[in-house]
């Protein structure tokens, strides 16, 4: 049950495949340290599923601020309105395109127009967060820009920025932990599969994927900072 609801719960937010998998791998691991004490508080009021997403739920907030950071308005979304404030934070902290963001809105209980909400995005200033993603999907990234080549070629050195930064952080690490990394992340193996082949516990794998990631992650942002 619990990882249906985990799977649901990054649905509804739409996270992205990448992070689905890290926020999943989160919650599994901070259940098993605490010994899943969580359910000791299930009291009966509800679904014990109506509880566990709630749990969840929350857990989507620290794990949003550990691995990315803890989300603050701008100062132009704060001016503008709670509106302004939700749509900033769909689209540029949670990666929603602006029209999936609309619509989550709307659908939400907002009663501005499409239109209205489209003029208040114009007054948001551009938000950029950088991201951990593989080559691969770097590669595949269509430019939304058309034939705007200055774009196109400001993108190109985007990309090769974080495969740089990305590279000198694997390099950093210990063969060990890049083996488990291509394991994980390249090979697409479970946690529970490669634990098994490194003959260490889950429990222990989970932190220590954890650690990698903020380590991955820390440095590709300073270096995308300093190359600002």
């Amino acid at each position: 049950m619990l990882t249906e609801v985990v799977s649901r719960v990054a649905r509804r937010n739409r996270l992205r495949h990448g992070d689905a998998q890290d926020f999943a791998q989160s919650v599994h691991l901070r259940l098993l340290e605490r010994n899943y004490d969580v359910l000791s508080k299930f009291s009966g009021g509800s679904s014990l599923k109506t509880f566990l997403t709630t749990v969840v739920q929350r857990m989507l907030l620290d794990w949003r601020s550990s691995a990315y950071g803890r989300w603050r308005p701008s100062a132009a979304a704060r001016r503008l309105g709670r509106e302004a404030i939700l749509l900033e934070g769909l689209i540029y902290r949670d990666g929603q395109s602006a029209t999936t963001a609309i619509e989550m809105l709307r659908s939400g209980g907002c009663r501005s127009t499409s239109e209205a909400l489209h003029d208040v995005l114009r007054q948001l200033p551009v938000r950029i967060r950088p991201r951990l993603v593989c080559e691969d999907v770097l590669e595949s990234m269509a430019d939304p820009r058309g034939c705007d080549w200055a774009h196109v070629h400001e993108a190109d050195l985007a990309r090769q920025r974080i495969r740089t930064a990305l590279a000198k952080a694997l390099l950093q690490l210990p063969l060990e932990d890049r083996r488990l990394l291509v394991l994980r992340y390249v090979n697409g193996q479970s946690v529970q599969k490669v634990a098994r082949c490194a003959q260490v516990d889950p429990r222990v794998l989970y932190r220590r994927f954890e650690k990698l990631l903020r380590q991955l992650r820390s440095h590709i942002r300073d270096h995308s900072l300093r190359a600002s």
